[in-house]
Parts: C-alpha cells; structure tokens; sequence
C-alpha cells in the first residue's frame, strides 16, 4: 500500500490542529483506530476536565505502548508501603533496593540511560531514556510496525527476567520506557540490561544489541519514600448500586502541594467487556469543584478481572474535608454483529451534485436504544474527495453512533463528525470517487451511557477551613470560555486593514480551502485546497502544498508549482518576502522564484515547529521537543548555532508564534486540571510569561496571527463538535478583545 492515504491523513490532522506533523508510525497507527471506530466525539464532555483517557488523551500525551504482554494492575489500595515519584507505590515491608547511581552508554550518537531503579517484593521497576535517535530511524510505512521487543534483565548466570509491563512516551529524537518486571532474587544485585532494540524505531535500523551493566543495592538511609496514608471513609458514602459498578478511595500520599488519590474504579459484575469515563468531579464539602490532574504514569488496568486504578492528585490541601469523588456517568461500546446492524439506505442516482439533500427522518431501534438519522447531505469537496454527512438526533441513552459504507471502496478513507449537548450529532463518510446509484448504510456500533452517580466520600488529614475555596488563584488570564462572550465586543470591520488568510473546512474532504479576506470589505477570494498555507509579509503571494510545494500570486492568479513530490512543505518567509523556509527532513531554505534550495546547518530535523523569522534576518525561532518538554530556542541559519530561549510543558511543540518583532512568542501549555492547551505569551529572551486565554475542555484558543506588535489574532475551536468560531482580536497589553465576523474560518496569516 502506498502512502498516500497515512499523507492525507497526516495533513488533516495537522489542518484542524494548526500542530506540526506527527511522526509517520503514530499518524498510521491512529489513523487505523480511528478509521476502525468511525464515530463522533462524546457528547458529554465534562470528565474531560480531568481523566482523559481517549484517543484525544494519546494525541497530546504520545503515549506508546511497547509490545505485549498483559498489564497487570497495582493493587495500591490494599498496599502498606508508600510511593516514590518518578516511580510509583512500592511495598516497603521487605525493604527495598535501588539502583546504586545512574548508568549511560553511548554509542552510534544514540544515548542510553537508566534513571532510575527500584526493586521491591513485588517487582523491579526502571526508567530507561533513548536520546538522539535519528528522524529517519522511526518507520515511514505503514506496514513497518517498528521494533515491539520490550528490555529484559540477565543475571551473571544467565537467567533473564522478561518485561511484563512496558509503557512509555517520546519525541521525534527521545523514548522513554518505564519497565516492570519480577522481583530479583535477595542475592542477585549485579545485572545487565538487554535492550534488543529502541523500541518503535524500524526493525531495519542499526539500533540493536544494546547492554547497560545495572547494581541494586539496598535503599540507604534518608532515601525518601513518602507514606501511604489509610483514609477512614465517611459513613455518608452512597453504597455500590445494585448494577456492580464500584468506586472506592481507600488511600492518598501527601505529594508536593497536593494530595495524590489511588481512586479504584471496577465493573467486574457487570456484562461490559469495558466501560469509559463520561463524568467525574471531585466536590469539597461546600460543594464547590476541586481541580485535578491524572498521574497517567501511575494508573493501572486489570482487564481481565474489569478493573481499573487512577491516580488522581489535585493541587493543594488546602480542601474542605470531606471530599467527594462522584462519577456521574460511563459509556460502553456495542458492537453491532451484521446481524444487527439496521440499515438506511439512500438513492444517490447518477450524478449526486454538491450540497444536495435528501431528507430521510428514520427512526432505528436496537435493543431499546433509539435514534434517527433525518438527512443526508452529499459533499463534492474542493480536492476532487467526496461525501455523505448524516445529521443524526440520539436519544438521552446514547452518547455517539457510527455508521458504515459496506460497499465504500475507496483506498483513501476519510471521515468526522461532532455531537452537541443536545443529542444531535453529524457524522460524514468519505469517498475517493464518485459514488452513484443506492448506498447501504450500516449502523456499525453505538456508544451506550450508563447514568451513575458512583461516589464515595472520605475525610481528608489536614482539617481546611469550611470556607475553603478549595479552586487555585485565577490563572491571570485576559479571558476565559465563560468571560469572553461578556468581555468581547463585535469589531467594526472599517476598523481593520490588511489581508487575513484562512483555512474554511465547510466543503467537506480532508483539506481545507485556502480563502484570502479583504478588510475592511470583507471580500473573499479563494485560492485553492491545501494545507500548510503562509501569507508572504506583502500579502502578496500565499506558499502552501498539495502535491508538492506551491506558490499562488494574488494579484495575477498564477499557481505555480515550486517544488514536486511531498518532501518540503512551507513553514515561514522571510522578512522582505524573497526567501521561504521549508520543513522536510530538516529544515531547507529556497528562494521564493523556486531557485537556490540549500539546506540549513546543524540538527535541524529535530526541529518540530517554526514560530517565525524575526526582521534580522539570520536567525529564526523554533522549538524542539526533549525529555524537559518544548524548548524554544533561536536558530542561526549560517551556522546552525542555536541558544535557548524558553522551556516549557508541551509534547506537540507548542504550536509558537513569533510577534513581528521578534520580542513576544506565544505557544500552548496546559494549565492544572486543564484538557485543551491554554494559550500563553512569552517575552523573549528567557522573559516574564502570561496567560491569554484559558482553554477548558469545551473551547480551545490558539494564535493564529499578529496583527502588528501588539494584536493577536486568535482561534477559537468548539472542542465537542471540532468547528471554529468566530476568530478574536486581542491586544496584548491591555486585554481588549473583539469579535471578527469570521465564523467557521480558522486563520493561518495577516498581512497589512
């Protein structure tokens, strides 16, 4: 199979993210699961303010799953050791032994770490890092999965001890592995670590054989391991209903500024093969919410036994006693056999046009759930794709459906959808021809609520006043979800100047249109379907791709093509607009007549997003994801010389923006307790950083360009049914913001 389909793909999920591209093995892979599930997001979106443990939680976590084997769980609710960070709840009755100091081997430029070991009477536990692997060592296929053969421990005499659990995360240039395997025997304390290879990268590669010489010794003293404190439970707690789900807090350590919870979640006599997380809160005893994060690498499953273990901290103590842990609701995946499955079916004729619709309003029932599908809409998008949208309206027991094209040959599948609070939800299937005459649609699965609430309530060590807000002081944001509506006011498009580029994805397909604004007048003029598009600082060209790098003129309307095939694709111009640099394997610079491309110095394809090319000239600002998180760093084009200018916690980059005169850059960042990125400003270099708009799980802000040196113009995606809303106008000084009448349209440029 070509890889055709992993590009489109690739190019869409970084359209509707304004992200840089993900490596090839992750976009195949999540392609696949995505394509399998073929559903619209939940509508209930509230549990994810805190656990997040969907596909969305793997895009922005990157969380790799090393091999197989079955994941055992931690059984930390019935433990009387205590917990380690970095490592996780050990037992502590049998003593514990750790790794006598940290271990490196370096070799072909690849570096080998060993961070940390603990070994307890239950395991052996080690964090092992991979640093300076190269771009071209991941796999760039489809059907390459990559290395999936886990670690193992050697005894001097020969016995190994296998992983049973790996798990892990990384960047374009790093892994990390955090590996459990047996307890080692009293008497053994030297052993190597074999790492057969790095795994994720091709199975081709030279990174193999790898051996790091290991010696435990027991924990010395002062080695800290904070308690494990047993939480008497208040006698108001609501006793497990009769439908066997449980929820249970049993324990919690005190961790640094918060508390952390194991929190015990099971369905074991129940007939879900598995349920996830619809709704949970925590309440103090005011009632009012208490924020909080998901340790990810310290929760565990049993799915064998229907069991699951999150750990839960929060950001203070400062909590009025008792706390609530109430899960309002879960959902479960029905797969429907063919049998099952009930079909509507849609006469398309012969020649389907674009945007027309055929009202159908079928009631379909399955085992008591119910929903209707009242149209279907056929989309001739502008990159030759088409497809049929579904508006669907679900009853209050359904969270989301999917539906299939059987018949559906297409070698490029593509889809979406989005649900409201309402219970309405669209969902599009994709084709790569023409579909004709009558189509069979399938109602494939459907996802089921279950209504709760599950909660248990348990009294906290350290009595907080019973006035406690138990919230953090505000972020300090210029706006928020529920503050700009009031704060913002309508601009004046007479107002404005310039030009605005914007991607619209109404015409339905993987790509978007690229689409030139005119301000004051608001004049529209489309220029063509693609992705990766920038505004030249004249307004007077736009350099984006589709099928090769392109440039189109705006005065003259000419689109030429710059360079062929799917190599580089544009990441900014110049300041006089005479050069473009280019993102590949590395980064490129080529004159913008399409002559002299040459390659910049140094290290440069680790480089995963370019904020912008400051008026100097001669150096440019990226950033660069590592173990610490995304650095921010200037980039000499001459020498390829770099010096660092901010760090901070992103797995995807950033997505940074760069002002125009290179004093301020933004990028997105998480808050505590936060789902989507809130948006930050940064002055440059290693300056004071400022919060300007606080993302929550409904509403996501993100740049999308400087509108001189002191505006922002800034995107606003509906998480829940992934469309754009009216883009705003911030000024970074003063926090006054405006409203552009630009709904739909997320914006890629400004030019005056």
């Amino acid at each position: 199979m070509s890889d055709q389909p992993a590009a489109y793909f690739e190019e869409q999920v970084r359209a509707t993210l304004a992200a840089p591209g993900a490596e090839a093995t992750f976009v195949h892979r999540l392609r696949q699961q995505l394509l399998a599930e073929a559903a619209a997001p939940p509508r209930r979106p509230a549990w994810r303010r805190g656990l997040a443990l969907g596909a969305a939680a793997l895009l922005l976590a990157v969380v790799l799953a090393l091999g197989p084997g079955r994941v055992l769980a931690q059984q930390v609710l019935d433990w009387l050791g205590g917990y380690i960070p970095g490592i996780g709840f050990v037992q502590t009755e049998g003593g514990l032994r750790v790794l006598e100091s940290p271990v490196t081997v370096e070799r072909d430029g690849i570096t080998l770490r060993v961070e940390q070991g603990v070994i307890d009477d239950q395991s052996t536990r080690l964090t092992i890092f991979f640093e300076g692997i190269h771009p071209d060592q991941w796999p760039n296929d489809e059907a390459d999965a990559g290395c999936l053969l886990n670690p193992y421990l050697l005894t001097p005499e020969g016995e190994r001890f296998e992983s049973y659990h790996a798990s892990g995360g990384g960047g374009l240039n790093w892994r990390e592995i955090n590996l459990e395997t047996t307890s080692l025997p009293a008497d053994v304390g030297l052993v190597t670590l074999v790492a057969p290879c790095v795994p994720g990268t091709r199975a081709d590669n030279a990174l193999q054989d790898w051996q790091a010489s290991l010696n435990f010794i027991p924990a010395p003293e002062g080695f800290e391991v904070l308690p494990i404190v047993r939480l008497p439970h208040n006698p108001q707690e609501t006793p497990p209903p009769a439908d066997g789900i449980r929820l249970s807090v049993n324990q919690l350590v005190e961790v640094e500024g918060g508390y952390l919870f194991p929190v015990s979640f099971s369905w074991a006599d129940t007939p879900y093969e598995f349920v996830s997380i619809s709704e949970f809160e925590l309440l103090d005893a005011n009632g009012s919410r208490v924020l909080f994060e998901v340790d990810y690498a310290n929760n565990s499953s049993d799915w064998e036994n229907k069991s699951e273990t999150w750990s839960i901290r929060t950001q203070t103590t400062q909590i009025a006693s008792p706390l609530t842990f109430r899960l309002q609701a879960v959902t479960t995946s029905r797969q429907l056999s063919t049998e099952q499955r009930p079909v509507v079916e849609i006469d398309l004729g012969d020649n389907p046009q674009d945007q027309q619709v055929w009202p159908l309003n079928q009631t379909l029932t399955v085992d008591g759930y119910q929903l209707e599908v009242l149209t279907a809409r056929f989309v001739a998008a502008a990159d030759g794709n088409f497809g049929l949208q579904l508006t669907i309206q679900l009853d209050e027991q359904l969270n989301s459906v999917g539906f299939i094209d059987p018949d559906n040959q297409s070698q490029m599948l593509f889809g979406g959808g989005g649900g409201g609070g309402d219970g309405s939800m669209t969902q599009m299937i994709g084709y790569d021809y023409l579909p004709r005459g009558l189509r069979r649609i399938e109602l494939s699965h459907m996802e089921v609520v279950v209504e709760g609430p599950w909660e248990t309530q348990v009294d906290l060590p350290h009595a907080a006043p019973q006035t406690t807000t138990s919230q953090p002081e505000t972020s300090g944001a210029c706006f928020s979800r529920l503050s700009y509506p009031q704060d913002a006011q309508p601009a004046v498009l007479e107002w404005l100047t310039g030009t605005v580029l914007v991607q619209d994805f109404s015409a339905g397909g993987p790509l978007p249109e690229l689409v030139l604004i005119s301000l004051p007048d608001a004049q529209r003029q489309t220029i063509a379907t693609g992705s990766s598009a920038f505004l030249s600082p004249d307004g007077g060209q736009v350099a984006y791709t589709r099928d090769g790098l392109r440039l189109f003129d705006i005065t003259s309307g000419q689109d030429r093509l710059l360079l062929a095939g799917n190599r580089y694709r544009p990441l900014a111009w110049s300041p006089d607009g005479a050069q473009l640099l280019l993102g590949g394997d590395g980064l490129a610079v080529l004159n913008a007549d399409g002559s002299h491309l040459r390659a910049v110095p140094g290290d440069t394809q680790y480089v995963v997003a370019v904020a912008g090319w400051p008026p100097e000239g001669q150096q440019i600002v990226v950033s660069r994801l590592s173990a610490n998180g995304t650095e921010l760093q200037s980039l000499d084009l001459n020498s390829g010389a770099t010096q660092s200018l901010h760090v901070f916690n992103n797995v995807k980059g950033g997505f940074p923006t760069l002002s125009p005169d290179g004093r301020y850059a933004t990028y997105g960042e998480q808050l505590f307790g936060g789902f989507n990125y809130s948006l930050h400003l940064v002055e440059l270099p290693q300056g004071a950083v400022r919060v300007l708009a606080e993302s929550d799980a409904e509403l996501q802000f993100s740049a999308g360009a400087w509108m001189g040196a002191d505006w922002l113009l800034v995107n606003v995606l509906d998480a829940n049914r992934s469309t754009w809303g009216p883009p705003l106008l911030l000024n970074i000084s003063d926090c006054k913001v405006y409203t552009l009448p630009l709904p739909g349209l997320q914006v890629m440029g400004w030019a005056p």
